[in-house]
């Protein structure tokens, strides 16, 4: 075998080792990122859910007022209880709005 066929040989087998070895860190690299990706996404949902469930246990407070209150109830606790949920209706629409962005038509319609 002559040397020009024999270097020919060896820089294409090395070629193809090193693209090779290229090929598995691109693949790698691109499976850290997408699971980087779904993960920022759950992250997002769990921060629209936390929200949700803030707004839900601050309602509470305007609602135990009202219970123990007098029959025709105050207008600023009303007032107070409208304004929390409004807060509340607006953070479960945009948990909602969140979820069908992440799973699209699959996912079945919310009783709010």
């Amino acid at each position: 075998m002559k040397l020009t066929r024999l270097l020919t040989l060896s820089t294409a087998v090395l070629a193809l080792l090193v693209c090779g070895m290229l090929g598995h860190i691109a693949h790698d690299a691109w499976r850290r990122y997408d699971a980087t990706s779904t993960g920022l996404q759950a992250l997002r949902l769990t921060q629209a859910a936390m929200v949700a469930a803030e707004k839900l246990s601050f309602e509470r407070g305007p609602v135990n007022a009202m219970l123990g209150d007098a029959t025709p109830a105050d207008p600023a606790r009303r007032q107070r209880l409208q304004r929390g949920r409004a807060a509340t209706d607006l953070a479960l629409m945009q948990l909602e709005r969140e979820l069908r962005a992440d799973y699209g038509a699959s996912m079945p319609p919310l009783a709010l």
